[in-house]
């Protein structure tokens, strides 16, 4: 047992705890499913539906005929296919995968954190992985960014147990669930090749080879993950870059990743007087991290933190090198989500990893914990995504179409940015009498037009009326 257990012995308290942690797991579990069930289909899963689930199995891998676009999260996208075929056009259903992927973060979460046989850590954890709203929302959608979460913790968790217990089985999960976390969400590569590269430094440790043999046996599974992906991606990875789809930024790492996920995953629209201090408060949290993972090191203490922190420092120094050398773009906002459960997972790790002194950590991290949920509370919606907030209203648009239509067929003018949407609500509701919208935009005769704030002047100075307003998505209807 580690000495950080010393927080918490009694049987009794530590039932407590995992009655606590069952039922947030439960209830995370439960709003993702409400979510998923009664928000409307958002412009990316709607343009992924609709572009690209009707394609065969090869067209999809290989990506043809997908202009180089991004949106086709392979993995994501052959389950679309799935979903469709089995429950329709249903939003419910077509986001089942990743619902089901929430089940497994959660209860792959939950196992890396009980190896740190601690239950203050365990419930404080575990609070802050499930209680993230921003990672909660893409487990509600049908998008590559919860799969490859999920798909993570998978790789890192049998990671964690080769080291104690090989098996060839535990050898194979790395490199497999590493391999379809890069198809769910391609910015996961480098990361992938971080875990198949520690894997097989400690496969390097435990075998110590001396002939060409025995460093082939013990390379076989990243020498397999290799020739996999190579053959996988070559050709997502060629159309991407013939079309320049690519979607980053170039400020820096730091200032493209990092702060801005800081800013679509903290709910607060408006005003970013936070944002210095949020900035702050993660500079300062990772500092410490390295150097008590360090100090771990030093003294050789056994401890998972060290795995969490190569994940986060190796490939964004992969990417800091790919920008530099290969001219490419920093990620940005949602595609390096991942970094939000490794931050957590690092930061739980490196409690034990402290002093003697360790009560108050630990009991921060649950304070942080409780904190984390209360603000999941207060910012939780069952309409609204954050990023895509605009798609709110969807169903309540087609609805006033069709009683304004007066038994007409009706032509609609749309931002580009509904079209996906409202495309993909078109065609569940079999709403044949409205014609498909495209992405011509406003400036094209049509019997109604539909977009922002500030699209209402030019549509109120050419004459157009409004007549309907949709106070969740910020959007107007006019005539």
């Amino acid at each position: 047992m580690n000495a950080s257990n010393q927080e918490i012995q009694t049987p009794a308290t530590s039932r407590v705890i995992h009655v606590v942690i069952l039922c947030a797991g439960v209830a995370c579990l439960l709003l993702a499913v409400l979510k998923a069930y009664y928000s409307p289909f958002t412009h990316d899963e709607s343009l992924s539906y609709n572009l690209y689930a009707g394609y065969s199995v090869p067209d999809i891998i290989s990506y043809v005929n997908t202009y180089g676009l991004t949106n086709n999260h392979i993995l994501n996208t052959l389950l679309l296919k799935g979903c469709g075929a089995l429950f329709g056009n249903s939003p419910l259903g077509l986001r089942v995968p990743n619902l089901l992927a929430l089940a497994a973060y959660l209860y792959i979460g939950y196992r890396l954190l009980k190896r740190l046989q601690s239950p203050v850590l365990l419930l404080g954890g575990f609070l802050l992985l499930a209680g993230n709203l921003f990672v909660h929302d893409f487990f509600a959608l049908a998008r590559g960014y919860g799969l490859a979460n999920a798909l993570l913790l998978a790789a890192v968790f049998y990671l964690l147990q080769v080291t104690e217990k090989p098996e060839p089985r535990k050898h194979l999960a790395v490199v497999v669930f590493s391999g379809f976390a890069v198809l769910a969400n391609f910015t996961l590569l480098h990361v992938a090749l971080t875990v198949v590269m520690v894997h097989a430094f400690f496969r390097f440790r435990q075998e110590r080879p001396d002939n060409f043999r025995s460093y082939f046996k013990t390379f076989r599974y990243a020498i397999f993950f290799l020739l996999v992906m190579a053959a996988v991606l070559y050709e997502p990875f060629r159309t991407i870059i013939k079309w320049n789809t690519t979607f980053g930024g170039y400020e820096s790492f730091w200032g493209s990743a990092v702060k801005g996920l800081l800013m679509v995953s903290i709910y607060v629209p408006g005003n970013m007087n936070w944002l210095t201090a949020a900035e702050i408060l993660i500079a300062v949290a990772t500092i410490a991290a390295v150097i008590i993972v360090l100090n771990g090191l030093r003294q050789k203490k056994q401890s998972d933190a060290p795995v969490y922190l190569s994940l986060l420092v190796i490939p964004s120094l992969l990417f800091i090198a790919q920008h530099h050398l290969l001219g490419s773009a920093y990620p940005v906002n949602r595609t390096v989500q991942y970094m939000i459960p490794l931050f957590i997972l690092l930061l739980v790790a490196s409690v034990p990893l402290l002093p003697e002194l360790r009560k108050m950590p630990a009991y921060f991290i649950v304070i942080a914990g409780i904190c984390g949920s209360a603000y999941f509370a207060q910012h939780y919606s069952m309409r609204v995504y954050g990023e895509w907030e605009y798609d709110a209203s969807n169903e309540t648009v087609i609805s006033d179409l069709e009683q304004l239509r007066e038994g007409k067929p009706v032509k609609l003018a749309v931002n580009w940015m509904c079209e996906p949407g409202l495309n993909f609500e078109r065609n569940r509701r079999k709403a044949t009498w409205l014609v498909p919208p495209d992405r011509s935009g406003l400036n094209i005769a049509a019997d109604f037009y539909y977009g922002f704030a500030e699209d209402t002047a030019a549509l109120a100075a050419g004459g157009k009326k409004r007549v309907r307003m949709y106070p969740r998505s910020k959007t107007y209807l006019y005539r």
